[in-house]
This record gives C-alpha cells, sequence and structure tokens, in this order.
C-alpha cells in the first residue's frame, strides 16, 4: 500500500512540475531569465521538503539559491513589471534567501528551514502571479 501511495505522489507531483514548466515556457523564459534562475533552484528547494519533509536539498542548496536571489535583485526588471511594487518583492524575497542561507550555514533546525521557506515560496508566486498578469494583459492587448 505503501508503494502505491509513493507512485500516486510521483505522478501527481510530475504532473504539477510538468505543468509549471509548460506555463514557465509560455510565460517568461527569454524575457526574465533571472526569475526563471531563481525559480529552478526553489522548485529544488522547496518540493522536496512539501512532499516529503526532506529538508537535505535546502540544505546544500541555499547557497546557490542565496546566488540565483541576488542576480534577481541586480538584474534590470522587464518594463512591465518594474514598478516599486515589483521592486519591494524582490528586495524581500532576496533579503529572506539570505537570512535562510545565513540560518542554514549556522546549522538551523528542520523546523526553522521549514518554517522559513515556506513564506519564500508564497513570496515567490506573488511575484510570478504579478509577472504572469502582466504577460496576459500585454498579450490581450496585442489581439
Amino acid at each position: 500500500m505503501k508503494s502505491l501511495v509513493k507512485l500516486f505522489i510521483i505522478v501527481i507531483t510530475s504532473g504539477l512540475l510538468f505543468s509549471c514548466r509548460s506555463t514557465n515556457e509560455d510565460s517568461s523564459s527569454s524575457d526574465w531569465k533571472a526569475l526563471d534562475s531563481y525559480h529552478n533552484v526553489l522548485a529544488e528547494v522547496f518540493h522536496p521538503l512539501k512532499d516529503s519533509g526532506n529538508v537535505e536539498p535546502a540544505r546544500r542548496l541555499l547557497p546557490l539559491l542565496r546566488e540565483k536571489g541576488d542576480s534577481l535583485a541586480l538584474a534590470s526588471l522587464p518594463g512591465k513589471v518594474n514598478n516599486l511594487e515589483m521592486k519591494s518583492l524582490i528586495n524581500k524575497i532576496t533579503l529572506d534567501t539570505r537570512s535562510l542561507a545565513d540560518d542554514i550555514k549556522s546549522g538551523a533546525s528542520d523546523s526553522v528551514i521549514a518554517l522559513k521557506l515556506n513564506p519564500i515560496h508564497d513570496q515567490f508566486h506573488r511575484i510570478h502571479h504579478l509577472w504572469n498578469s502582466g504577460k496576459e494583459h500585454e498579450n490581450h492587448h496585442k489581439d
């Protein structure tokens, strides 16, 4: 029975990852590479924690996620999201990513990692939502 549950979780997770990647290809890729790079590492860090409580990828990859966050903060914002709200969101996710990386380096517990990683993931989705809203809005005007 446990194998069936694990198989079900793998199938559902794979489907969700595939659907996220399809959306990514349609709405970002070449326009905001820094966001895509951050998201690629965040997915590797967050989903094992969410799916199975595994914090090892977070412990191993947070220095890389920190680098991607710093790159995101330094990158030029695409015109449609170059506004104070997005700058504030990028600043917050960058600072929170740095803080978590520092906590992990200092030996943070699994519960602290989980507690701090969830809001970072939520912040990313807020950024991504605003980015996609801008793309959808832009595409509406082209029709």
